[in-house]
């Protein structure tokens, strides 16, 4: 049973949301009209998603949901408005994990809530499902804020070499796709390539996004920072050969992407410490499926997410996202390989001869050598 709570001040909109999310089988809707009733019902009812609108008498929707995430971590949070200006979306991206438009198409909602209910399924290790609803960023890396800042404030930057930037560091990446693929940034299509999310956002979001970053960055992170960086240093070498080895320049930006993400789980669980009564408990962790998870939570194009849940079983990728989680699978393997990592895992033959890459392999190789 998926039960999904609603929250709005508008009894028309609360009755067509409900009539909306009525077709899907197995899912329960509770509608309530304010912030104050959303936490009394939560406080003794067990709840998935919440979908919630911001401008609301009393409590407003970021206000409710940042009171959701402290209170009940393993919620999945969507904000529902109409009405939001540049700094609201900038928040919201920081408390929600998705930003929807009304009026919203029934199908998209549903879609939206079902991708979320099962990249949150897909996470067997209970507290790391709680931590990847619950994170709202991944640990930075310090130096990159100074050289971003800077960029934003010169002129004569062009938005590409401020993507360029963005792309060094993964928890940035993450934060910049997942803003521009909600619906206030958004332009009805999935984007994957930093440099066209930069060029939609312009520098006005990006200094805002910076900043939460930077606020973040004053939190301490559970795991080694020294530790945590090489993690973030590895990502982008991985994330340059897919880069090259892909076939042409969409395709390239897409795997680049996945590549760079591609252990986002395992900065999920070096993330800050969620306090007193949190728990990593529950057996061996599977960081794709985490790191998976949250991309899916912020509402990421499937063939990155695919990519980042299933690059070290590429074969088990569905077929849409088969060829992207091949290319990141390839590109890991051979960055171990120019390494000299002992640990590194061998490519999936099976899968690269189906997939008429076999033959491709010498050469990427040798791109391998160039790029790291």
């Amino acid at each position: 049973m998926t039960r999904v709570l609603l929250v709005d001040d508008e009894p028309l909109i609360l009755k067509t949301m409900q009539r909306m999310l009525r077709a899907e089988r197995g899912w329960e809707t509770t509608a309530c009209a304010g912030g104050a009733e959303a936490l009394r019902l939560l406080a003794s009812t067990p709840v998935d998603v919440i979908v919630s609108d911001l401008s609301m008498p009393g409590m407003n929707g970021l206000k409710l949901l940042h009171e959701v995430r402290d209170r009940h971590p393993h919620v999945a949070r969507f904000v529902l408005s109409g009405h939001a200006d540049m700094e609201e979306a900038v928040e919201a991206a920081s408390v929600a994990h998705q930003f929807l438009a009304k009026p919203c198409d029934a199908v998209k909602l549903r879609q939206a809530i079902a991708r979320v209910i099962a990249s949150l399924a897909s996470v067997t290790h209970a507290g790391a499902r709680v931590r990847a609803a619950w994170v709202k960023s991944l640990p930075p890396m310090p130096r990159t804020f100074g050289a971003i800042t800077y960029a934003i404030q010169d002129v004569r930057t062009s938005a590409r070499d401020i993507a360029a930037l963005v792309e060094t560091d993964v928890g940035l990446t993450a934060k910049v796709l997942q803003l521009v693929n909600g619906a206030f940034f958004g332009y009805g299509q999935r984007v994957s390539s930093v440099d066209k999310a930069v060029m939609r956002l312009g520098t006005n979001v990006l200094r805002a996004i910076v900043l939460s970053q930077e606020l973040f960055r004053a939190c301490p992170a559970r795991g080694d920072a020294a530790a945590l960086e090489r993690l973030q240093e590895r990502a982008l070498r991985v994330a340059t050969i897919a880069r090259r080895i892909a076939d042409h320049r969409a395709e390239g930006d897409t795997a680049f992407t996945a590549a760079l993400l591609r252990d986002a789980g395992r900065l999920v669980m070096s993330s800050v410490d969620m306090g007193p009564g949190a728990s990593d408990d529950g057996g061996e962790v599977d960081y794709a499926a985490v790191g998976a998870c949250l991309l899916a939570l912020w509402g990421l194009p499937d063939d990155v997410v695919d990519a980042v849940r299933w690059h070290g079983r590429p074969a088990a990728a569905p077929a849409a996202s088969r060829r992207i989680a091949a290319l990141v699978h390839v590109a890991d393997a051979l960055e171990r390989e120019v390494a000299g990592d002992a640990a590194a895992a061998p490519l999936d033959a099976a899968l690269l001869d189906e997939m008429g890459m076999t033959d491709d392999v010498a050469g990427w190789r040798e791109l391998a050598v160039t790029a790291v």
